[in-house]
């Protein structure tokens, strides 16, 4: 059985409909470098990116943009 690759885990999670942060991909995937599986994931896909300010910390948003 093959093991599901870290970017199409991020598109699996962000087809649902859901957006995913850092802290998220962490806790749901074990994911440390969210950024670089974002960025594998936009050489075929629309993702966008919102900065988020939530208790006086900065992050980044993702959200798959449907075509």
């Amino acid at each position: 059985m093959t093991k599901e690759t870290q970017s199409k885990q991020i598109l699996r999670y962000l087809r649902s409909g859901r957006t995913i942060t850092s802290m998220e991909a962490f806790r749901k995937f074990n994911i440390t470098c969210l950024s670089e599986r974002i960025r594998d994931c936009r050489k075929e896909h629309n993702i966008r990116t919102t900065m988020v300010t939530k208790n006086k910390k900065r992050f980044a948003e993702y959200k798959l943009i449907k075509s």
